[in-house]
């Protein structure tokens, strides 16, 4: 059941809201401990903490390691009220990469445009292809068809 319908059926109304909205800005800090105390009323809006990852994940806010901290504040955070230091992240990501032996990797971007420069990968002299997973998916589905 979509958040959205669970809403609806508790009586509350509901309003659709475009994902370029006022995101990423700290005039939504107040509504992150809203949002936040929200999920943490309802198993099925929660994330596991940090600490259940089985890959290294990088935060948006600082390029650190996710390490010991609620998933879902951190995603909740970093949407809603935070600046990403997306350049000092995808640097960081291009040094794990570098130390992986492996000099050449591909990267699924998920949502509106291009957002991974490749200056950090350069840099770190790695070889990266980028796939659009949308488009993946639609032509993996187009491809059932033929």
């Amino acid at each position: 059941m979509k958040v959205a319908d669970r809403a609806r059926d508790q009586g509350l109304l509901v309003t659709d809201i475009h994902i370029r909205g006022k995101v990423h800005n700290p005039e939504n800090a107040p509504l992150v401990k809203v949002l936040f105390d929200l999920c943490q009323e309802h198993d099925e809006m929660t994330l596991p903490d940090a600490s259940q990852l089985r890959v290294p994940v990088r935060s948006n806010l600082n390029g650190k390691l996710l390490d010991n901290c609620s998933l879902t504040y951190e995603a909740i955070n970093t949407i809603l009220a935070s600046r990403c230091e997306w350049y000092r992240l995808l640097k960081e990501v291009a040094q794990d990469l570098a130390g992986s032996g492996t000099d050449s990797h591909t990267f699924a971007l998920f949502g509106i445009g291009d957002p991974v420069p490749l200056m950090p990968f350069h840099n770190a002299r790695l070889r990266v292809a980028k796939v659009e997973a949308h488009t993946a998916i639609q032509e993996a589905r187009l491809a059932e068809y033929k």
